[in-house]
């Protein structure tokens, strides 16, 4: 081997070594009751760090809590997770008022 070989390997080996980066992926969220998650990303699991999971409620329900998670992670390991709580779609009722209307039978 001569010296240019040697270093052409070199370079090769080092290059190699520095552009495998770990890739994070989440798995899917448990889907939500009265509602849907919009991913930002393509919607088939896993999820690549990054992705943002948005939840929606159908008509007549609201979210119980902030709606939105991200796919984190730490790099250490290839296996993501979710950062937030899953919310769930509570029922929202809402009352008019109404002059004389009898409310004893709601």
């Amino acid at each position: 081997m001569n010296s240019d070989s040697i270093l052409i390997e070199h370079i090769v080996q080092d290059h190699c070594n520095l552009y495998f980066p770990t890739v994070i992926m989440c798995p899917s969220l448990l889907s939500i009751v009265n509602g849907e998650i919009v991913y930002s990303t393509d919607a088939t699991a896993p999820h690549v760090y990054g992705t943002t999971a948005n939840y929606v409620c159908n008509s007549g329900f609201g979210l119980s809590i902030r709606g939105s998670r991200t796919c984190t992670g730490e790099g250490s390991s290839t296996t993501g997770s979710w950062v937030g709580f899953q919310p769930t779609c509570e029922r929202v009722f809402c009352y008019h008022h109404i002059n004389n209307y009898d409310w004893s039978d709601i």
